[in-house]
């Protein structure tokens, strides 16, 4: 592997190889995009990469950071984490210089934690104009983010296969972070939307964008082979949720809308845990964000003081 004629150190080969197996595709061509970055910039200073200290890190953040937004320079910087927390392990550096290099706060519109309610989810859903192919296809995608959990990265790499051969069923088999496989499931109004998709939307796309051939399932005009990106689906994304009045919502608000509804409408914190895939239950819990009506209508159901008080005192003689 080379960057400007300039080979890579051997030992990023052997990193690379391992984040293959352990990320997800469009993470892994995220990673490896940054990864090449990583070495322009070293050579521009004249550094080798073992020789960089915590300060040079601070240099490159606050480089990036006069020029680019804070969320670009957050997906900018966990490749290098991970590539140095990776060499400090295999014993390729004493010190890892990225280890005190925090996360810059966000400052712009966009809030990774935003969580929108039941009522403004089925708004968003409504947004796309479905007397149109385009308006189909995003429909189903919406509709599919919020029904099943998916990550953005698991939707964008699912194949026609992946979703038809369990179709019937309502279910997908999916491989997650960590190459982990798992099944997910959908309800029936994400099914019909998907079928509408696939029978009708999707081979008009592809005669459209002059390519009939292509597994990936959710599919775009514009693109290699019409392949559906990271970048049009956060625009689509965008796009209907500031439609819908939801200026901070992601594909990955619906994630965490996925686990949090689930919960809130007596799903064990378990169950949710093996639908979103997390291997602790820790995880899981970060995921659910409860509303304070929901805690106020828990405390009323359940407190001494509230209904269930009342229902005991209703008991006494």
């Amino acid at each position: 592997m080379a960057a400007r004629g300039t080979p890579f150190p051997p030992e990023w080969d052997a990193f690379l190889e391992d984040m293959q197996w352990e990320l997800l595709p469009s993470s892994f061509k995220t990673l490896k995009f940054e990864i090449i970055r990583w070495h322009r910039w070293l050579q521009s200073q004249n550094l080798e990469w073992q020789a960089v200290q915590t300060e040079h890190a601070h240099q490159w953040l606050h480089a990036f950071l006069e020029t680019s937004a804070h969320s670009t320079v957050t997906r900018r910087l966990w490749p290098l984490r991970r590539l140095y927390q990776w060499a400090q392990q295999a014993g390729h550096i004493g010190t890892n210089p990225f280890a005190w290099i925090t996360r810059p706060i966000f400052h712009n519109r966009y809030n990774p934690h935003f969580m929108p309610t039941e009522k403004q989810v089925l708004h968003l859903l409504a947004m796309p104009d479905t007397s149109t192919y385009i308006g189909i296809r995003d429909r189903a995608i919406l509709e599919l983010l919020y029904a099943s959990g998916l990550r953005a990265g698991e939707l964008l790499s699912l194949s026609t296969a992946d979703v038809s051969g369990h179709f019937r069923q309502r279910a997908i088999r999916v491989w997650g972070k960590g190459k982990i496989e798992r099944f997910v499931v959908y309800h029936e109004t994400a099914q019909y939307w998907l079928g509408v998709y696939l029978q009708r939307a999707r081979h008009a796309i592809l005669e459209r964008a002059g390519t009939p051939q292509q597994t990936q399932c959710f599919v775009a005009l514009h693109g290699q082979h019409a392949r559906m990106s990271y970048q049009t689906l956060r625009r689509l994304v965008r796009r209907y949720a500031d439609a819908a009045g939801l200026p901070f919502l992601t594909a990955h608000s619906l994630r965490h809308a996925f686990a949090t509804h689930l919960y809130c409408n007596g799903a064990p914190m378990d169950i949710v845990q093996k639908l979103l895939g997390h291997r602790n239950i820790e995880t899981t819990a970060l995921y659910i964000q409860l509303s304070a009506q929901y805690l106020r209508e828990q405390h009323w159901r359940c407190h001494p003081r509230g209904s269930a008080g009342r229902r005991h005192v209703g008991r006494r003689t």
